[in-house]
């Protein structure tokens, strides 16, 4: 995750080196040249190993892989990449500044790019087409993530907010195997004007409604609807997600 974008500037800085080696020779090394202390190299080596531990982490304790779990190893990565990448060069301003251009020039490519395909108007352009929702004008719509209610609190149309709600359950923990997101959501009660509810509350009210769920993955809702046997239809998309219809039977 943290070098896969990075492999393919990485290999033509490789062919810029193996090109400065067959031009100018490889330079001697100086004997009394200084060297990174001990302790500042054990801790680049601790960081860039931080890989490891967030896989224990994640497997012992919160049975969850977390990005933010192996953020830090970037730092130890940086410095020994760098450093690989000035001894191999040998210090050539030339080369160096060759390197810095590709490795600059690719990220900058890569960011337009990731940037330029956004759809033009942002998230009130992705959430505008509501007409999935047509067909039941009056149920309610439950997005199926955190990020997804925040962004229809934003951004989405009247029509939408106006009929989203968003249900939330202690099962929220057994279905994912952690308790991150069902604290975000706990936590998100100061911030929305959006209802949220408990799940029985929302059931006991609601035996129709719609779900907005991640393409990658269905939603814990979804998920924990399904263990009860309820009718789930899928009606298209909304948002880059999928929309469910779900009935439940009591």
């Amino acid at each position: 995750m943290v070098l896969q974008p990075c492999l393919r500037p990485l290999t033509l800085v490789l062919v810029v080196a193996a090109l400065a080696r067959l031009v100018f020779g490889a330079r001697p090394l100086k004997p009394n040249r200084p060297r990174m202390p001990a302790p500042v190299c054990i801790g680049v080596m601790i960081v860039a190993l931080a890989p490891f531990f967030g896989f224990l982490v994640a497997k012992v304790v919160s049975h969850a892989f977390q990005p933010r779990y192996v953020l830090f190893s970037a730092v130890g990565l940086l410095v020994l990449v760098s450093l690989a990448i000035r001894g191999a060069l040998r210090r050539n301003a030339i080369w160096m500044a060759l390197a810095v251009l590709i490795l600059g020039g690719y990220a900058s490519l890569h960011q337009f790019r990731e940037l330029s395909s956004l759809p033009v108007g942002g998230d009130a352009s992705t959430l505008a087409d509501v007409s999935v929702f047509s067909t039941e004008p009056l149920l309610p719509i439950v997005p199926g993530t955190n990020d997804l209610l925040m962004r229809m609190e934003a951004h989405g149309p009247v029509s939408v907010r106006n009929r989203c709600m968003f249900p939330t359950d202690p099962s929220w923990i057994r279905v994912l195997h952690q308790n991150t997101n069902f604290l975000m959501t706990e936590a998100l009660r100061r911030w929305t004007h959006l209802p949220i509810s408990d799940l029985s509350s929302f059931l006991n009210a609601h035996r129709r409604f719609y779900v907005v769920s991640p393409t990658t993955t269905r939603s814990w809702l979804v998920q924990r609807l399904a263990e009860d046997h309820a009718d789930i239809a899928i009606q298209g998309a909304y948002a880059g997600g999928l929309v469910y219809l779900v009935q439940v039977h009591h």
